[in-house]
């Protein structure tokens, strides 16, 4: 797996809503002034998760072991070991930079937003990765969305350019459980289903997650299907380390 394909499906998530933050345009509110409220977001200070992680493209499947720490709203942590304990990609991401070494190719990535941005056409940010990764809510800066149905999960829509967003919550538990984003222009979609809830320090949260990513690209229909599966989830105020190096000898991409 190069540099640009891991690093692209780590941020797969966000790659249709990171432009959210610019010039929104939110559909009129329709009785959803609650949902802020009610919605159940993991709140904690630091986190950490084990699990496995499959990406499966058109020419073959992925599966390795993943590790997530996350310092809240500050940084996030990833390291991916596909077997043998041996690692082979660590991902840093803070709130303005990304870096990522890739130790089966002797290679590394580093730099702000922006070359993200240059580099995959999106315009990604720190907070919407971070939601995306724990199942949270997004909340909508203008706080309105309209409200398509509320059974059997509450839907509601927000259109933001050429965006919609669909997010669906169960009444029951007020956690998300499915997101769903289309550019109208180009006809990318993703498709996030959150299951498995299980209760983590008295709160909710998915241990499974499957992202499924379509890209349009003229007559060829593109994408990936990623499923990440958590086996030990930890929420405390434990301080944890973020350690990142990238050894000598190693090219930047």
């Amino acid at each position: 797996m190069n540099n640009r394909c891991f690093l692209f499906w780590i941020l797969a998530s966000v790659l249709f809503i990171s432009s959210c933050k610019k010039n929104q345009v939110p559909v009129a509110s329709s009785g959803t002034e609650s949902v802020k409220e009610k919605t159940r977001n993991l709140s904690f200070q630091y986190f950490t998760a084990k699990g496995r992680m499959q990406i499966e493209e058109e020419d073959g499947k992925v599966t390795s072991g993943v590790t997530i720490r996350m310092q809240k709203d500050s940084v996030i942590w990833i390291s991916v070991v596909p077997g043998f304990g041996i690692e082979a990609a660590r991902v840093k991401i803070t709130r303005d930079s990304v870096y990522m070494v890739n130790r089966l190719q002797r290679s590394y990535f580093a730099g702000d937003y922006t070359l993200i941005k240059d580099k995959f056409k999106v315009d990604v940010n720190f907070e919407l990765v971070q939601a995306i990764m724990l199942g949270n809510y997004l909340a909508n800066s203008t706080g309105e969305e309209k409200q398509i149905a509320q059974t059997p999960l509450q839907h509601l829509r927000q259109q933001q350019e050429n965006l919609i967003i669909d997010q669906f919550l169960d009444a029951s538990t007020a956690k998300l459980k499915k997101l769903t984003i289309k550019d109208q222009k180009s006809k990318n979609s993703i498709n996030v289903d959150y299951s498995l809830f299980e209760q983590v320090n008295n709160q909710l949260f998915a241990k499974n997650s499957l992202i499924v990513v379509q890209q349009n690209q003229g007559e060829k229909n593109a994408g990936a299907i990623v499923a990440i599966e958590y086996n030990k989830v930890n929420l405390d105020d434990e301080i944890l380390a973020f350690p990142f190096s990238v050894p000598s000898g190693y090219t930047r991409k």
